[in-house]
């Protein structure tokens, strides 16, 4: 994402990123636009039918939900669309 974002920075192209990833690293010159209807992303875990899950995935499971829980909060916060 780095990378893209210098090539924007450059006048090399443009790139589609998340607002938490512009909010943190977004080079000088680059601005930003959100889409006019809200753009989702979707993470799903997939396993067999009548498959219990081990120990170590109910973990994961619980540290990927508790980032995207922070990560939703900041998208939340008053963060402008734009950034300069």
């Amino acid at each position: 994402m780095e990378t893209a974002l210098q090539l924007v920075a450059r006048g090399l192209g443009s790139t589609i990123a998340a607002r938490a990833v512009l909010a943190r690293s977004a080079p000088s010159g680059v601005s930003a636009a959100g889409f006019a209807e809200p753009f989702y992303d979707f993470f799903a875990l997939i396993t067999r039918r009548g498959v219990r899950l081990s120990p170590g995935t109910l973990a994961l499971i619980e540290l990927v939900d508790d980032w995207a829980r922070t990560v939703a909060a900041g998208l939340q916060s008053d963060m402008p669309l734009v950034y300069e």
